[in-house]
C-alpha cells in the first residue's frame, strides 16, 4: 500500500484548504501520455479533489487526516512507494513518489 509522509499529508491538506472547488478527499488516477521511453508512453498521475471514491479505489489516510483515494489501476503500480513532498527552487511544494 502507498505510504504517505507527514510532509506530503500537510501538502495535501494545504491543497484541499485552498482549492477553488472544495471536496472531501483527494484522488490519484492514472493517465497515459506520449513520452520518450521505449514503448512511446510514460505514466502520468493526476491528483484531483473529489467527494467520493470510485468503485475499486484503494483508500489511504494521510497523517494530516486527508483521505487519498487511489485508482484501482494505479494502486498496484504505487503499492511499494512513498508519497512525499519536497520544496522546489521557487519555494513551492512538489509531491514525489519514492521507493520504500
Amino acid at each position: 500500500m502507498l505510504a504517505v509522509t507527514e510532509r506530503a499529508g500537510d501538502a495535501l491538506w494545504t491543497i484541499m484548504a485552498t482549492a477553488v472547488h472544495p471536496g472531501n478527499a483527494m484522488r490519484l488516477s492514472r493517465q497515459t501520455s506520449a513520452g520518450t521511453n521505449g514503448d512511446g508512453h510514460q505514466l502520468a498521475i493526476k491528483l484531483h479533489i473529489v467527494n467520493v471514491a470510485e468503485e475499486g479505489d484503494e483508500v489511504v489516510v494521510a497523517p494530516s487526516g486527508v483521505q487519498l483515494f487511489i485508482d484501482r489501476h494505479l494502486a498496484p503500480l504505487v503499492a511499494d512507494r512513498i508519497l512525499d513532498s519536497q520544496t522546489d527552487d521557487a519555494g513551492r511544494s512538489v509531491l514525489v513518489l519514492n521507493l520504500h
